[in-house]
């Protein structure tokens, strides 16, 4: 079999380079947008629970204001009572703008903590100086990154501005660039809580509880016990959890690029399908005589599809590494569109085991179903009758109830969207549930796409004069 592949396929395939390598293009085409799509996906995600894990530390809930005002500092030590809390810590946090030498140099997100307490949740690694001292009213702490970045050192005064105006401050120290030196892409700030409290107006008053868990107690057990326990005056936060919301806002998205991913791998699979049909006629020689000593008809479909599996592989890997390359761009396009707000550095940029088998073996499946039209097609054809002339050779006349099917699922793909367009813009509660629209959109796309790859070949064939017979070299078997 090895040998008959070298000689039948290998050999074409060496004189007929153009076409093996639009072949291989519309497997490339296909699988880098599922790749690209894949990564963008799974790196912004990712990107964002490593923030989010990084800035909480040890937090295994957070109790947030549900009011501008913010919360009562009494707050915490309410929640350090209840059962299964191992600590409650008070932060006050805010965005400020910081001026170095009269000149505004960027925003800070700026944390006031309590020194002692907050080493239960965070841990922050020092680099340089002192830390503060706690109740310390000018001193500061900023990333080693973003110092460097306006440069500034540990003793180099800066001022930022709140409430009530300018407060200068001096750099005490840096962060290293570990842990909570990663929020908001470094651009970041402890002070004491009370100093933060003053410079922001906001006296007796805290952001957030970041609530640190005994060993053992379950985080959705606790949340309950807190929120029973505040009755309302707050809303409590399992921190983990919070990629949903970044889940939501790449919904929309998400459908844009799952659409850009389903053309393309159709695209793909008819490129494909009509280049495979062209050379399975132009071997139709070599094929019937292989038929007429005997071969048997399994052993010429394996050959096709064998063929296909071997040019979707090579596609694949083209596939993957251009899809890696195009998430790069992607990716950092994306995470400014949509995650602008959370200021998340794309760092976990990389292709999983799941993601390379994904791609490596969607090329040979895309290839060898793609070409099981042409095989199949051509063994249909008798031994004699395959060595005919290509201009007189005999192909089987498109069907009535094949013609009707694939207008059938075009007008049912075209006629849903267009269906679901009208009642989406009549139903409020469906506009809101975004998975459901981008799942019905692109099952809609994808019978419409379907539809129109199976009525193609239909409309193109026409009779050439004699019954049975059609210029054009494909139909669907």
């Amino acid at each position: 079999m090895l040998t008959l592949f070298k000689t039948f396929n290998l050999r074409y395939l060496a004189k007929h380079k153009l076409r093996i390598t639009t072949i291989i293009f519309g497997v490339t085409l296909g699988i880098i947008m599922v790749v690209a799509t894949a990564l963008v996906n799974q790196s912004i995600l990712r990107s964002y629970h490593s923030l989010v894990d990084t800035a909480a530390g040890k937090t295994g809930l957070q109790v947030l204001s549900n009011t501008r005002s913010g919360l009562p500092a009494s707050i915490a030590d309410e929640v350090a009572q209840i059962k299964g809390v191992k600590a409650a810590v008070p932060v006050v946090r805010s965005d400020v703008f910081a001026f170095i030498n009269g000149k505004q140099a960027g925003s800070l997100l700026v944390y006031g903590i309590d020194r002692k307490k907050d080493t239960n949740a965070r841990s922050y690694e020092f680099s340089a100086g002192r830390q503060f001292r706690a109740g310390e009213p000018d001193a500061i702490v900023l990333t080693k990154a973003w110092a460097n970045e306006k440069g500034l050192k540990t003793g180099d005064h800066i001022n930022i501005t709140g409430s009530r105006g300018f407060k200068e401050f001096k750099i005490v120290d840096l962060l290293s660039d570990t842990g909570p030196a990663h929020a908001n892409l470094g651009s970041f700030a402890i002070m004491d809580i009370n100093t933060a409290r003053g410079l922001l107006n906001k006296a007796g008053k805290i952001d957030q509880v970041d609530v640190v868990l005994e060993d053992g107690e379950k985080p959705n057990i606790v949340q309950d016990r807190i929120k029973h326990k505040l009755d309302g005056r707050a809303e409590v936060e399992i921190p983990a959890t919070r990629g949903t919301e970044v889940q939501r806002s790449m919904e929309s998205m998400s459908i844009f690029l799952d659409l850009a991913a389903m053309i393309s791998i159709f695209v793909g699979a008819f490129i494909i399908f009509n280049n495979l049909e062209i050379s399975v006629e132009e071997r139709r020689y070599g094929i019937g005589t292989l038929r007429a000593l005997g071969l048997p008809r399994k052993k010429i479909f394996t050959l096709v599809i064998f063929e296909a599996i071997l040019l979707g592989f090579i596609g694949s890997i083209f596939g993957v590494a251009i899809g890696t390359l195009l998430a790069n761009l992607m990716s950092t396009a994306f995470a400014d569109a949509i995650l602008s707000f959370e200021r998340i550095r794309i760092t976990d940029l990389g292709v999983t085991p799941q993601i390379f088998i994904l791609g490596i073996l969607m090329g040979p499946v895309m290839a060898a179903i793609a070409s099981m039209g042409p095989a199949m097609r051509m063994l249909r054809v008798a031994p004699l009758e395959a060595l005919r002339p290509f201009e007189t050779a005999w192909r089987p006349r498109p069907k009535t109830w094949k013609l009707v099917v694939s207008a059938l699922i075009l007008v049912i793909g075209v006629g849903s969207l267009l269906i679901f367009v009208y009642v989406l813009e009549n139903n409020d509660k469906l506009s809101q549930n975004m998975q459901l629209i981008g799942n019905f959109i692109l099952a809609s796309i994808f019978l419409t796409f379907l539809g129109s790859v199976l009525l193609m070949p239909h409309l193109f064939l026409y009779p050439s004069g004699s019954k049975g017979r059609a210029h054009l070299p494909y139909e669907w078997p």
